[in-house]
C-alpha cells in the first residue's frame, strides 16, 4: 500500500515544488468546472529572467529556488489549487466573485514571487508576470481560460506590468508576435525613438513634388521597420498612441518643410474620440496650417464605421483640413456613396492597380471608369503602386492627378520636394 501511495504521489505532484503537476492540475480544475456555480479565476504565472538565474548560478540553485517558490505560492493563497505547468510557469485556480477580487488574490501570489530569496547564502531577486482569466466571463472550459490567461500574462511580461493583468477581449486573436510588436511600438514612443519617414507624391498636373505621405517607423536591429502591418489597429492602446504621435509631429514638420503638404494617416477610431479631436483643434490654434494637411483614412478600416464618424469628417472639413480615402479597392465602399462624405482625394490601392493595370500600356476599363467617375464627383485621384516607368505612363493615360510609389520616391527620412525634370521623378 505504501508503495502504491508513493507511485500515486509521484504521478500527481511535481517532485521539485510539491505542487500539482500539469496533468493533475488540469484534472482537478476540470473536475471542479463540472459543478462550480460561482465565480473563479485562473492565474497564469511566468518567472522573469529565470533562465539567467539558471545560467549564472547553475541548475542546482535554480531547482532550490523553484522548491522554495512552490512553498511560497501555496502558502500565499491556501484556498487556491496551484500547479506547476512546466519549467518556470505556474497556474492557480481560486474563488473570485469579481475582477477586483481576482486581481487582489492574484497579487498575493505575485508578491510571493517578487521577493528576495537566499539560496546557499546568495540573494536572488525573483520577479514574475501574471495573466488572469475569469470564469465564466472569459471561458467555460479550462482550455479557453488557460489560453486567455496566457495571453494576458504575455502582455504583462512585454509591458513589464507589476500587477496581475486581466484578460480583455481586445487580446483575442492576437499572437505573441503581434504583442511583441505592440510592446516595441510603445517602447519606441516612450524613448523618443519613433519617427516619421516620407514618401513623396508626384503631381502630374503641375509636374511638382510638393506632397508627401508621412509613414510611421520604429528602430530595430535590421533598421527602421513598420510595426503597423503586424498590429490590430482597432486596439485603443495602439491607435490612440499612434494617432496622437502623428498629429503632435505635424506643426514642426510644417516648419521644417514650408513648401510641403503633409499626408497623415489617422485611424477611424480616433475620429470618434472627442479627446483626439480636441487635440487636433488645439494644434490648429497653435499654428497648424490646415491647408497643408491631408488626413488619410483607410477604406478597409473605415467601412464599418462610416456612419459613426461622418460628423467628425464634416467638422474636419469645416476646419479646413482635406481628407483622403486611402487604399480604395480594398473594401466595398461605392463611389456614389462618397457623394455624401466630405472626401477630397481618392487613393487607388497599389494591389487594385496591379490587379487591373492590363497589358500593352493600355489601362484596364475598370481603372478608367473609377478615375472618370471620381472626377465627376469632384475628387482628385491618387494612384498608388507606381513602381516602373510603364506604371507612370499608365497613370498619365488614366489622367490621374497624383501618383505615389517607388518609381517616384523610395520612403526616406526626408521628403523629396521640387519640380519634375523632363517627365521623370526629381
Amino acid at each position: 500500500m505504501a508503495f502504491r501511495a508513493k507511485l500515486e504521489h509521484l504521478a500527481t505532484y511535481d517532485p521539485l515544488t510539491q505542487l500539482l503537476n500539469r496533468r493533475a492540475f488540469i484534472e482537478k480544475v476540470e473536475g471542479e468546472l463540472i459543478s462550480v456555480n460561482e465565480g473563479r479565476a485562473l492565474a497564469y504565472i511566468d518567472l522573469d529572467r529565470f533562465k539567467m538565474v539558471n545560467d549564472l548560478l547553475g541548475h542546482q540553485v535554480g531547482d532550490s529556488i523553484l522548491a522554495e517558490l512552490g512553498r511560497r505560492l501555496q502558502a500565499a493563497l491556501p484556498q487556491a489549487i496551484v500547479g506547476r505547468m512546466g519549467g518556470d510557469e505556474f497556474a492557480a485556480w481560486y474563488p473570485a466573485a469579481a475582477e477586483s477580487e481576482a486581481k487582489a488574490k492574484g497579487k498575493f501570489l505575485l508578491d510571493a514571487i517578487n521577493m528576495e530569496i537566499h539560496v546557499q547564502g546568495q540573494p536572488v531577486h525573483l520577479e514574475g508576470s501574471m495573466g488572469v482569466a475569469l470564469f465564466p466571463d472569459h471561458g467555460a472550459t479550462l482550455t479557453e481560460l488557460l489560453r486567455r490567461a496566457d495571453l494576458a500574462m504575455y502582455r504583462a511580461k512585454l509591458f513589464r506590468l507589476p500587477e496581475p493583468e486581466v484578460f480583455t477581449p481586445d487580446l483575442e486573436g492576437l499572437t505573441p508576435k503581434a504583442l511583441s510588436y505592440e510592446a516595441a511600438l510603445h517602447r519606441a514612443l516612450a524613448a523618443g525613438d519613433a519617427q516619421l519617414v516620407f514618401q513623396s507624391l508626384l503631381d502630374l498636373k503641375e509636374e511638382t513634388l510638393t506632397h508627401a505621405e508621412a509613414l510611421f517607423r520604429i528602430p530595430s536591429p535590421e533598421g527602421l521597420i513598420n510595426p503597423l502591418v503586424h498590429l490590430d489597429l482597432s486596439r485603443r492602446s495602439v491607435n490612440e498612441a499612434l494617432d496622437r504621435f502623428v498629429i503632435n509631429q505635424a506643426r514642426s514638420l510644417q516648419g521644417k518643410y514650408p513648401q510641403l503638404t503633409l499626408w497623415l494617416n489617422i485611424t477611424p477610431w480616433s475620429l470618434s474620440d472627442p479627446a483626439f479631436l480636441a487635440l487636433l483643434y488645439q494644434e490648429v490654434e497653435r499654428g497648424l496650417q490646415t491647408d497643408r494637411v491631408i488626413l488619410e483614412i483607410s477604406e478597409q478600416l473605415v467601412q464599418p464605421q462610416l456612419s459613426r464618424i461622418a460628423p467628425a469628417l464634416w467638422r474636419l472639413r469645416n476646419l479646413g483640413i482635406r481628407l483622403a480615402l486611402d487604399d480604395f479597392g480594398a473594401g466595398q465602399i461605392s463611389l456614389t456613396y462618397l457623394k455624401s462624405l466630405p472626401i477630397n482625394f481618392l487613393k487607388i490601392s497599389r494591389e487594385f492597380f496591379w490587379a487591373h493595370r492590363g497589358s500593352n500600356r493600355t489601362p484596364a476599363p475598370v481603372l478608367r471608369h473609377i478615375v472618370e467617375m471620381a472626377h465627376e464627383l469632384g475628387l482628385s485621384v491618387v494612384l498608388e503602386g507606381v513602381e516602373t516607368e510603364e506604371d507612370l505612363n499608365l497613370a498619365r493615360a488614366l489622367d490621374v492627378d497624383l501618383v505615389q510609389g517607388y518609381f517616384v520616391h523610395t520612403p526616406d527620412t526626408s521628403p523629396r520636394v521640387g519640380l519634375n525634370q523632363g517627365g521623370q521623378p526629381v
